[in-house]
C-alpha cells in the first residue's frame, strides 16, 4: 500500500509511568500496546467500510519511529524513542496501511534535538547504560536498524537484556519505563514550556 495512518497510543503518567520501574509501568505500557491494537483495527474496518483496502499493525511489519516521523507525530529522542509534543515518550505506535489516497503530513521540528543535546536526563536514569551521553552519529546502532540516519547510539541490546532480566528474575513482570519517566516531554504538566 501507498500510505499509512501512524497514530500516537499514550500511556497514562499519572496511573502508571511515573512509578518505573514497576508494575504499574508495566500496566501502563500493556494497556497502551491494547489499545493500539483496538484502534487500529477499528481505524482499518472504517477504511475498509470507505471502499479502500486496509491493514492494522502494531510493532511488526515495518519500524514504526521512522514512519511516525515522517507523519509529523514527532522526533527522534537520545533515548532512541519517538518524542512528541503531547505525549513526549509516553506513546506506543501503531500504523494502519491503506490504498485509500491521502495527503501526507510532514515531519515537524518544535526544537527536540537541541533540548536533547543539553538534557541527557533519560541516559542519566538508565539503569544500564543502554542511552549514551555522546554526540548523535550516523552508526547503524543494531541489526535492527537502519544505517545513515542521524542519531544518539542507544544500546538496545543491553537495553533488552535488562528488560529479560527483569520479566525473568525476581522481579517478574517489572518492565523498565525510566527512559520514558525521566524525559521532561513526558511529564504531562510542563512549567518550563
Amino acid at each position: 500500500y501507498k500510505y499509512a495512518v501512524v497514530l500516537g497510543v499514550e500511556m497514562k503518567w499519572d496511573e502508571g509511568i511515573v512509578e518505573s520501574p514497576g508494575y504499574p509501568s508495566s500496566a501502563a505500557t500493556a494497556l497502551a500496546y491494547s489499545n493500539m491494537a483496538e484502534v487500529s483495527a477499528k481505524l482499518a474496518q472504517y477504511i475498509r467500510m470507505l471502499g479502500y483496502q486496509a491493514v492494522p499493525s502494531g510493532n511488526d511489519t515495518t519500524q514504526s519511529i521512522p514512519l511516525a516521523i515522517d507523519a509529523g507525530l514527532g522526533e527522534l529522542g537520545r533515548n532512541g524513542l519517538l518524542i512528541s509534543p503531547e505525549f513526549g515518550a509516553r506513546q506506543r505506535i501503531c500504523k494502519v496501511y491503506t490504498n485509500m489516497p491521502l495527503q501526507p503530513d510532514q515531519p515537524v521540528d518544535f526544537g527536540l534535538q537541541a533540548f536533547c543535546e543539553q538534557c541527557k536526563f533519560c541516559a542519566h536514569n538508565c539503569p544500564v547504560d543502554a542511552i549514551l551521553f555522546g554526540d548523535r552519529s550516523t552508526a547503524q546502532t543494531s541489526i535492527s536498524n537502519r544505517p545513515g540516519i542521524l542519531r544518539w547510539p542507544v544500546d538496545v541490546a543491553k537495553c533488552y537484556l535488562f528488560w529479560v532480566s527483569n520479566v525473568a528474575g525476581e522481579q517478574r513482570w517489572n518492565d523498565c519505563s525510566n527512559c520514558v519517566r525521566a524525559c521532561p516531554w513526558s511529564a504531562p504538566r510542563r512549567s518550563w514550556l
